[in-house]
């Protein structure tokens, strides 16, 4: 973890995002990218992720890992968090192949009860507070 990265990390609430930050709008969803340093980037989202924007979240959350060599999709303060919502996880893993890069996923209530139904191998790197995905993407492949 680099000495910026090791500063407690405010995040704003999602109806304000961070000043110059790329948020975006989806039928339903709230999506905010926060630089967090140099080579890690937050992406925020807020609301609901159904079959009306989870392929625009996918979109979103991948441009961001093209453009940083780590991303935290923090899907902690999302409401709801449907099934068509796991091709995320699926597309975040094809692009960080693709790019050398790393991602992490802080996950709420609704995103972890999916996944215990949905990913009982656990292969989808989860974490429950913003620090321990910081501190996993901080750490060597």
């Amino acid at each position: 973890m680099t000495a910026t990265e090791n500063i407690a990390v405010r995040t704003l609430p999602m109806r304000a995002g961070p000043p110059g930050a790329a948020t975006r709008w989806a039928a339903g969803a709230q999506f905010c990218a926060q630089q967090i340093s140099s080579a890690l980037v937050r992406v925020g989202v807020g609301g609901e992720i159904d079959v009306r924007n989870a392929a625009a979240l996918s979109e979103y959350s991948c441009t961001q890992l093209r453009s940083s060599p780590r991303v935290i999709l923090d899907l902690s303060e999302v409401g709801f968090f449907g099934t068509p919502g796991l091709t995320v996880f699926d597309e975040l893993d094809e692009v960080t192949r693709q790019n050398s890069a790393r991602w992490a996923l802080v996950c709420g209530r609704p995103v972890e009860r999916l996944l215990r139904a949905a990913d009982p191998e656990q292969r989808i790197p989860k974490h429950f507070s913003l620090e321990s995905a910081m501190r996993s993407l901080s750490h060597a492949a």
